[in-house]
């Protein structure tokens, strides 16, 4: 009985270790998607922030022509209102890139986006659109690493590629 239980403790010990922890998450998650903008001219930005009035991310993409800004969306969404998340491919003016559609919960919507170019006006939304490069393996990685915080956030958001 002895030796089944250090067993025991010796298997959750190694699996504990080996699992990575929201911050290393979280910053996996910020530095891939800002080193890995859809396209070339293109910044990308995501951040994780941990308040008292909900957990949240940003994400922001900007159309760049030098250090000028022509054009950025930058959309902020509660994890407590993420209901699903697919991975699929879309094609943007003839070229195939990677894209993750986070859908929201219909019932209550705070996420929303600001668009900088002509007005700057909030809009909710009820879907995040995050563009990836043409990279698959990449792309896997990204929606791994945000079901893995959405696990350590404790929300069950359904795996739309499943079905």
């Amino acid at each position: 009985m002895k030796q089944i239980f250090y067993v025991v403790v010796a298997l959750f010990m190694y699996t504990q270790v080996n699992s990575q922890t929201l911050e290393e998450t979280s910053d996996y998650l910020e530095y891939i998607i800002e080193e890995n903008p859809p396209f070339q001219g293109m910044s990308t930005e995501f951040k994780v922030v941990n308040t008292s009035d909900g957990d949240r991310f940003t994400y922001v993409i900007e159309l760049r022509e030098g250090d000028k800004i022509l054009n950025s969306k930058t959309s902020l969404v509660y994890l407590s209102e993420i209901k699903n998340i697919i991975l699929d491919v879309a094609n943007y003016e003839g070229h195939v890139k990677y894209q993750l559609r986070i859908g929201l919960k219909a019932d209550k919507l705070n996420s929303f986006a600001v668009a900088y170019g002509n007005s700057m006006n909030a809009v909710p939304i009820d879907e995040l659109v995050i563009a990836l490069p043409n990279n698959e393996v990449l792309a896997n990685k990204i929606k791994s690493a945000l079901m893995h915080l959405f696990k350590l956030k404790n929300l069950k958001v359904s795996d739309l590629n499943m079905f």
